[in-house]
């Protein structure tokens, strides 16, 4: 055995090569020009220390100083040094009617994956729906009428589209001055259309 700076290393000739053995140390085995193997300490690296070529890209790196671990463009992951401009394969723009209410996308601007929607319909034999009301189950008022002017007459149904998602509360007014009103909050999801029956 020999020693070096305190590291206790075996050296194996195997087959013409050395091959070093190490305890307690990180070592490298270097020949001299003699052929003589000699064990060259590596140095350890500090603690919380992330290495390049570790396979994670480090804090202390970047794609400019360890392309090996932050360079993972084309993983189809969107990885937090990625983004849709540097990397559009793995961090493609938001895409309307995807099902997923992604960054960018809004209830108004992709209904269709951010925004739930309700359709009301009028099961009723003998009401006439002249007033609608939906509203936020924290809102202080009902609101404006969805309906706007149009009735819902037996067998009638009108959907209120581009709700953001949330709880309501639904509030429905008859020509005879009957109502419908819910009893609890109804929560809405992004993408889904709910039904309300109003019946005799």
């Amino acid at each position: 055995m020999k020693r070096n700076s305190g590291t206790r290393m075996k050296l194996i000739a195997s087959g013409g090569l050395w091959l070093c053995t190490v305890a307690l140390a990180l070592a490298a085995c270097a020949t001299d020009p003699g052929g003589d193997p000699t064990p060259t300490p590596m140095p350890m690296p500090a603690p919380g220390h992330v290495s390049c070529g570790d396979g994670t890209c480090g804090s202390d790196e970047t794609p400019a100083t360890c392309p090996k671990d932050c360079n993972s463009c084309g993983n189809k992951i969107c990885d937090n040094n990625e983004t849709t401009l540097t990397c559009p394969q793995d961090c493609p723009a938001a895409m309307c009617g995807n099902n997923m209410c992604e960054t960018g996308e809004t209830p108004a601007g992709c209904a269709q994956d951010c925004a739930a929607s309700l359709l009301v319909e009028n099961i009723s034999t003998r009401y006439v729906v002249t007033e609608l009301y939906i509203y936020g189950c924290t809102a202080p008022a009902e609101g404006g009428d969805q309906l706007r002017g149009n009735w819902l007459f037996a067998g009638d149904a009108y959907t209120v589209g581009g709700l953001s998602p949330g709880c309501y509360l639904f509030h429905a007014k008859a020509f005879d001055g009957s109502s419908w009103r819910s009893k609890t909050g109804s929560t809405l999801e992004a993408g889904h259309e709910y039904t309300w029956s109003l019946g005799d």
